[in-house]
C-alpha cells in the first residue's frame, strides 16, 4: 500500500473553534529514488475559528470592556510537499 490517508477533527467548547484537517501521503519512485508526496489541508469546511479574545484596557461608558475576537489570518490553508532521497 502506497497511499495513506487521515482526517482530524479537533474542537473547543470554551469558543467557536472548529477545525476538521485532511492529510494524504503517497509513497513513491521518482527516478530511481525514493520520494514522498505529501498534502494537508487545514479547516477544510472554512469554518470561522476563534483562538480567542483582547479586550479593551479601558471600560466603555457601560462599564464593559470591549472585546474582538482574534481569528486567523486564512481561512484555510493548503501545503504540498515532495521529498526526494539523494
Amino acid at each position: 500500500m502506497n497511499t495513506f490517508a487521515d482526517i482530524n477533527y479537533s474542537f473547543a467548547s470554551s469558543r467557536p473553534y472548529h477545525d476538521i484537517s485532511l492529510n494524504i501521503t503517497y509513497l513513491a519512485r521518482l527516478f530511481s529514488k525514493e520520494c514522498i508526496i505529501h498534502m494537508n489541508i487545514t479547516n477544510l469546511f472554512g469554518f470561522r475559528n476563534v483562538f480567542g479574545y483582547r479586550y479593551s484596557g479601558i471600560p466603555g461608558k457601560d462599564g464593559h470592556y470591549i472585546s474582538r475576537a482574534v481569528v486567523p489570518a486564512t481561512g484555510r490553508q493548503a501545503i504540498l510537499l515532495m521529498m526526494i532521497s539523494l
